[in-house]
């Protein structure tokens, strides 16, 4: 089971997105706006799993739900740039899916800067979107997040070093960062080893955790 957070201001898509999520299993909580959202978070409720009742109490300890956010990224109230930002500042946990008619390469290189997962353009096929957001969900992070100590670790990157990895992150493979960004594929790969190298990481789901502000 996967717990998404949806959020989104057109309400006729939010609703169709949620009902067809809800009819493949997944647990879905929506929200109009980002602000709507945060407000939510800061309730003890959002932090806690649902209570259990007495019967279950002696039971083995049940893994909590991964959750995950999934936001459209131009709304009125917050976009979903500032939630991306709102959420680096309360140190949230949780990993975002954000959601986009104009899901360009350079939205998607910042916001994969700004901590963002993954990045769908809108239309999409909601079998793309469930794929996405289990894997995302269910990404082992591992620890408690530090943006300071990531923050400082990605500031030793080179400028093309940090496009690199806002593309490596948002799942482009080598051929696709080389054409995006004009240089050759050995090229790519030197700048990934040099990036892997600088930061520690052994692989790229330890690239994403950094980026998110894990170390």
């Amino acid at each position: 089971m996967t717990g998404i957070y949806l959020i989104d201001d057109n309400e006729a898509f939010r609703t169709s997105v949620q009902w067809s999520l809800e009819d493949l299993e997944f647990t879905v909580r929506s929200f109009a706006s980002a602000t709507d959202f945060l407000a939510f978070l800061q309730t003890e409720s959002a932090a806690r799993p649902a209570p259990r009742d007495e019967a279950a109490a002696s039971e083995e300890p049940i893994e909590p739900m991964p959750w995950c956010i999934v936001s459209d990224v131009r709304m009125p109230d917050m976009s979903g740039m500032e939630l991306l930002d709102a959420l680096w500042r309360i140190q949230s946990t949780l990993p975002i899916v954000l959601m986009s008619g104009h899901a360009d390469i350079p939205l998607a290189v910042e916001a994969m800067a700004k901590g963002a997962a993954h990045v769908l353009e809108k239309p999409f096929e909601l079998d793309v979107l469930a794929k996405v957001v289990t894997l995302v969900a269910q990404q082992p992070l591992g620890g408690p997040r530090n943006p300071d100590d990531a923050r400082s670790r990605l500031e030793k990157l080179s400028p093309r070093e940090s496009e690199v990895l806002a593309l490596i992150c948002a799942g482009c493979l080598n051929k696709t960062i080389a054409d995006t960004l004009g240089i050759s594929v050995k090229t790519v790969e030197l700048h990934r080893a040099k990036l892997s190298n600088k930061l520690g990481a052994k692989n790229i789901h330890e690239l994403i955790k950094i980026s998110l502000g894990y170390t």
